[in-house]
């Protein structure tokens, strides 16, 4: 497996999203072990909230609906943001997002290989868009790609440096309960950008290949393992 965020694909890890409760409070046990906490984020028209912790080379969201309308609105219904929060707990559904960038725009997205279509929230800036693959499995993660504008990158001065010393993502491991894997899926495990299971919604995190032994496991909040 190439290590998430390798420029030897059309795309580049960009983060993750696990749904969560309202504010998020089992982030605070990553704070409580060494992680540092950067800016949270409210998504005027979508109808969520989030929790982040920014590394080398990802980004870690813990997402949760904040307004029950905007989240059910005809601008965001399409994503089923609501559908994943509201079934977190649900076996058959996914809390999981994963999300990547093109590393050359427009061009490298025709070479995606899966269907995908626009999603413009306002909270963007003019001319970004996010590019949801077209695939109705609940029971699989939400896979999208950030499509900047030609020539712009995303540039971000939030904490990376952590106490408790994970610093670089170096596996990135998601099971679903699925029997067969859609084609968006697949796209993206074509872009080695991830390992992909069958069974219980699990997501694992493993930064600096574990160096450090330690671990951190959020189940039964959240089935989010964390390894360093």
């Amino acid at each position: 497996m190439n290590t998430p965020g390798s420029a030897s694909s059309a795309l580049v890890l960009d983060h993750v999203f696990v749904m969560a409760g309202p504010g998020a409070v089992l982030a605070d046990h990553l704070v409580e072990l060494g992680f540092v906490e950067g800016s949270p984020n409210v998504h005027p028209g979508q109808g969520t909230a989030n929790r982040r912790f920014f590394f080398r080379n990802v980004m870690l969201e813990f997402l949760w609906v904040a307004d029950l309308m905007e989240v059910r609105s005809p601008l965001t219904r399409p994503t089923k943001l609501w559908e994943r929060w509201h079934g977190r707990a649900d076996p058959e559904v996914s809390p999981f997002g994963v999300c990547a960038r093109a590393l050359a725009g427009a061009d490298a997205l025709e070479e995606l290989g899966f269907p995908y279509w626009s999603y413009e929230p306002v909270y963007l800036p003019v001319g970004w868009s996010l590019l949801f693959g077209d695939c109705d499995a609940l029971a699989e993660p939400c896979w999208f790609v950030i499509d900047p504008p030609r020539g712009l990158s995303i540039v971000t001065d939030e904490p990376m440096d952590h106490p408790a010393g994970a610093r670089l993502l170096t596996s990135l491991s998601v099971s679903a309960s699925v029997t067969r894997w859609s084609t968006c899926a697949r796209g993206f495990q074509g872009q080695k950008l991830l390992e992909m299971e069958q069974g219980p919604p699990l997501m694992i995190l493993e930064f600096d290949e574990r160096r450090r032994g330690r671990s951190c496991d959020l189940r039964p909040a959240a089935p989010l393992l964390i390894r360093w």
